[in-house]
């Protein structure tokens, strides 16, 4: 298959069949076009403010989409470890269906072989993000993967953490008894660099001077970042294959792959075209576009021929098959995006809006342009913390749309940095001792913020961010639901969380607009969230004590109890 075709010949304007966008209501206005000549900065949005407040809306979407297409133009975002890691996907999924793993994109993982193959989607799903230049989110899912995988490896030797032992201890100790060359003496310094990255506190020097700095709005410049990110999920990618030829080896399969048994160099891939190109959020017109069907179809076409022996995958890797295994999971979320709309479908009957859906979008989407505006006007911890933010949101906006709980893992970093930005914004000299007495808490920075009636929240969100043997997202799952505004039901939990921190988030970016640039806040008010400040206000307040009421909620009990996991192989 050649993928450079498939791009070149797609109407990407066109729908499969049955699906037709709803008729435009009015007309869109005169000078439209000015949006896509507009420089993206503040200044330009002023500009719109006063002179044009029409075409405000469609500038912040047209500077969004300009961040996108510059995004597809840079396969340097990728790095060479990244597709080194990448090379050796294709051996796994050559064995994925004869181990008993399956492809089926909805599908729990409800044995051993499909937990394995799960931690090499959601290692794809890393590098995914990477390549789009939303280091954040792929921080997160590497995090948890990698606290995923140290409760495999201690299980596996009977470790369990000592009293008086920290995180980052417990994990160099546990990743110590592998004994493999290509694992780092101290592997709890990287899990520390993902987390203090998350929180927005750059300077972990586990990677070097450069890792250390903190984010550029400008994504060539985080590379460093993308690379230590792409070293984490290389080892746990290491221990997966080593699972992958266990399995092999007592199924007798003894060609399992070489390239699964050694240590795989860095490596670059010319890409066949920007690959980001393939990598939009998935709302419902764009999970129904031809431009989404032809990843479909690829995806099934490779599944077809990875595990055909002309490919040579036992003795090497192919870059080819290597462009296919990454694009096969856009086809896999995507195929899972439309189950979770037919669902949708079923459930709401002729109440089944796609058209508030893309509202929904236009509104997420614009919220975080806005905060990537106000970046160049901030400096020190609020810029650092306004870049994090902008991130955090774009990775809840994609997560969420493909069904996944990494979704609220991105809210809960969210919410920290507004919080925080609330902080610095309202209580200067306050906020500036926290940062220099070392490392506040999410819940110090909401106490702080006048949120804090939000800290059950947090400690819910805290649960998806983090996987641990005392993990309990069953019990956060729980208050989620409690908190859900007019709606019931477990599959909503997610969308009414991420919901909610948006909306707290454009109230913070509303407030900081309305003490530097009111004219700009007037139309993010109108065109965006669309609520004036004290319906805004109003919200939030009812939000927040509804949260408040569920103070005493009951977590539970661990869901793994007395420390096995329903994740570790039995």
């Amino acid at each position: 298959m050649v993928w450079e075709h498939l791009v070149m010949h797609t109407e990407f304007g066109e729908f499969v069949e049955g699906v037709e966008l709803p008729a435009v209501q009015g007309t869109l206005p005169e000078g439209r076009e000015l949006v896509f000549q507009l420089t993206p900065r503040m200044k330009s949005l002023e500009w719109a403010a006063r002179k044009r407040p029409e075409l405000f809306g469609g500038a912040l979407l047209a500077f969004a989409q300009r961040r996108y297409d510059a995004m597809q133009a840079t396969p340097d975002l990728l790095p060479p470890r990244a597709w080194g890691v990448l090379s050796v996907i294709p051996a796994t999924d050559r064995l994925r269906t004869t181990l008993g793993g399956t492809w089926d994109p909805r599908a729990a993982p409800t044995n051993w072989p499909n937990h394995l193959f799960l931690g090499v989607d959601d290692i794809v799903q890393v590098c995914w993000f990477l390549r789009a230049g939303l280091p954040v989110p792929a921080a997160l899912i590497a995090r948890r993967l990698f606290e995923r995988w140290t409760l495999n490896v201690a299980h596996q030797f009977g470790l369990s953490r000592q009293e008086t032992e920290s995180e980052e201890a417990y994990i160099t100790r546990v990743w110590l008894t592998l004994r493999h060359p290509s694992l780092p003496d101290e592997a709890g310094r990287w899990w520390a660099w993902l987390s203090e990255f998350l929180h927005a506190r750059p300077g972990h020097p586990a990677f070097g001077d450069r890792a250390a700095q903190p984010l550029s709005p400008i994504a060539t410049q985080n590379v460093a970042h993308h690379d230590a990110i792409s070293a984490v999920v290389d080892i746990v990618l290491g221990y997966i294959r080593g699972g992958i030829d266990l399995l092999a080896e007592q199924q007798g399969i003894d060609d399992a792959s070489l390239s699964l048994r050694s240590v795989h160099r860095d490596m670059t891939i010319a890409e066949p075209f920007g690959l980001s190109f393939a990598f939009v959020p998935l709302e419902y017109f764009e999970a129904y576009r031809k431009r989404s069907e032809q990843w479909v179809r690829g995806g099934q076409a490779y599944r077809a021929d990875v595990t055909d022996e002309v490919w040579g995958l036992v003795e090497k890797t192919n870059s080819l098959m290597t462009v296919r295994a990454f694009l096969e999971r856009r086809g896999r979320a995507i195929e899972r995006a439309r189950g979770a709309f037919d669902d949708e479908k079923a459930a709401l009957g002729e109440e089944f809006s796609p058209g508030d859906l893309a509202s929904r979008m236009f509104r997420q989407r614009t919220i975080a342009e806005t905060a990537r505006q106000i970046v160049p006007d901030a400096s020190g911890v609020e810029r650092d913390a306004l870049i994090v933010a902008a991130q955090a949101a774009d990775g809840a906006t994609h997560l969420w749309l493909e069904d996944s709980d990494d979704a609220v893992g991105c809210i809960r970093v969210l919410l920290e940095q507004v919080a925080r930005l609330r902080t610095h914004r309202l209580k200067p000299g306050r906020a500036q001792r926290l940062e220099a007495a070392g490392t506040p808490s999410s819940s110090r920075w909401l106490s702080e913020s006048g949120w804090g009636r939000l800290a059950v929240l947090m400690r819910a969100l805290n649960e998806y961010a983090h996987l641990s043997i005392r993990s309990r997202r069953r019990g956060a799952a729980a208050l989620l639901r409690e908190v859900q505004s007019n709606v019931d039901g477990e599959e909503s939990r997610r969308g009414s969380a991420v919901n909610a921190a948006f909306m707290i988030f454009a109230f913070e970016l509303f407030d900081r607009l309305t003490d530097t640039n009111p004219e700009v806040a007037r139309e993010f008010s109108r065109q965006v969230t669309l609520f004036d400040r004290d319906l805004h206000l109003e919200i939030i307040e009812e939000y927040l004590n509804r949260v408040f009421t569920r103070r005493a909620h009951d977590f539970g009990d661990p869901d793994y109890g007395r420390g096995q996991s329903s994740a570790q192989r039995s």
